[in-house]
């Protein structure tokens, strides 16, 4: 049987498709605006790494770590060198990677402790990740992410200057000439000095030595692109990233719950990225954190995954929260609930009563199918590590 549609109906069916596609895209659990980012630089970085569990070593849970350098720039007005200079690659340093954690809103204070990027805060005019002794420096670099498994950065990059550099080994150490291996996969150049499995080895003899020996005199896995990095502890690690990246085998992109994260921060603006998949383990330092809440506001249900970064808009400086959860209701819920926590809420530091709301002095809290979309902006509280809140408070807390 044909179906026939009147013409002067054709209005009211096309009325009736535009109000029905939203209820569809709400239905499927995610927002349309974030299932529409097809791709943005938190989503690129997560295709770098493989899709392995995250927790570290320690036991704990593990996290994801990003940080675009490209938005900071823009968001600050940071201008990249115009050379190679020390003077100006420490100036750019500076101004990119503030090392005072207090709640200084002209500054990101962001922290990054993976050596290969160059952005490590204790050791910015003395790092040995200079365009002259592995080919690139960070005024090449745009973004970068870290997991306990390795370092992807995203950026500018020479592999045949640093071909040549590693081919001369000026200034190398005997040990590092000696241990140094090439291997080609997936016509990338793979640089190793073996395998380093122990992350408590130590090295003092070649601390700080070239070509990228760390604080402690450690070497890892190094292989450069055109456009990318990828660091780590051994050469199966470094090809699993490369696999991951080239679509061979799954990423972290590939995990909807990252993913969903990943669109959520970019979608509030975030420059800066810390994603996990839950906030409750065994140790004395989380102990310490269930204990200085006060109880005196819910606490949250169990998510997904949550993401946390910082931004900067018109309103000031803020930290991006994102929840995710299994269905819309839930995200609903826990917006009431998080939003109850700002508002109600205090917690213990030391022998001080911190209210939220001293913490956070104006908030934005929505839910998006299912996530929750916050922006919580910093007033003149406590000095803390401000992307790391929700892994040094209770400000995540759940049941």
């Amino acid at each position: 049987m044909k179906l026939h549609i009147p013409r002067y109906h054709w209005w009211l069916w096309i009325a009736c498709v535009l109000m029905i596609l939203p209820m569809m895209a709400s239905c499927s659990g995610t927002t349309t605006q974030l299932n529409n980012q097809t791709s943005n630089t938190f989503l690129e970085l997560l295709k770098m790494q493989p899709d392995v569990p995250l927790a570290n070593s320690l036991g704990s849970p593990g996290y994801i770590l990003m940080h675009d350098y490209a938005k900071i720039r823009d968001v600050y007005g940071i201008s990249l060198p115009s050379s190679s200079d020390e003077k100006e690659i420490n100036k750019y340093l500076q101004a990119i990677l503030n090392a005072d954690v207090s709640l200084d809103t002209q500054s990101p204070g962001l922290f990054n402790f993976v050596w290969a990027s160059g952005f490590f805060v204790q050791y910015l005019e003395t790092s040995n990740i200079r365009s002259q002794n592995v080919g690139y420096g960070p005024n090449n670099i745009d973004a970068s992410i870290d997991i306990s498994s390795g370092l992807g950065l995203i950026g500018t990059f020479n592999p045949q200057a640093t071909k040549n550099i590693f081919n001369k080994q000026d200034g190398w150490s005997n040990e590092t000439k000696d241990n140094y291996t090439t291997e080609n996969y997936q016509d990338i150049t793979i640089n190793s000095w073996g395998d380093r499995t122990n992350s408590g080895e130590i090295h003092l003899r070649d601390r700080l030595g070239l070509p990228a020996h760390d604080f402690l005199g450690r070497i890892y896995t190094l292989a450069v692109t055109q456009k990318n990095v990828f660091y780590s502890n051994s050469v199966a690690n470094v090809k699993t990233m490369i696999d991951a990246k080239w679509g061979k085998s799954a990423s972290l992109a590939d995990v909807p719950k990252y993913a969903t994260a990943a669109r959520g921060l970019t979608e509030l603006g975030a420059y800066s990225a810390l994603i996990s998949n839950d906030m409750k383990r065994d140790s004395f330092e989380f102990d310490s954190i269930k204990k200085s809440d006060t109880g005196l506001a819910p606490l949250l249900k169990p998510y997904q995954a949550f993401g946390s970064g910082e931004g900067k808009d018109d309103k000031g400086l803020y930290l991006a929260v994102v929840l995710v959860y299994n269905d819309q209701k839930s995200a609903a819920d826990n917006a009431g609930i998080l939003k109850a926590r700002i508002d109600k809420g205090t917690y213990a530091l030391g022998n001080t009563i911190i209210a939220w709301k001293q913490f956070f002095i104006n908030s934005q809290i929505n839910a998006e199918g299912n996530v929750v979309l916050a922006k919580l902006y910093f007033g003149a509280g406590p000095a803390v590590n401000r992307i790391n809140t929700p892994f040094t408070t209770p400000l995540l807390l759940h049941e």
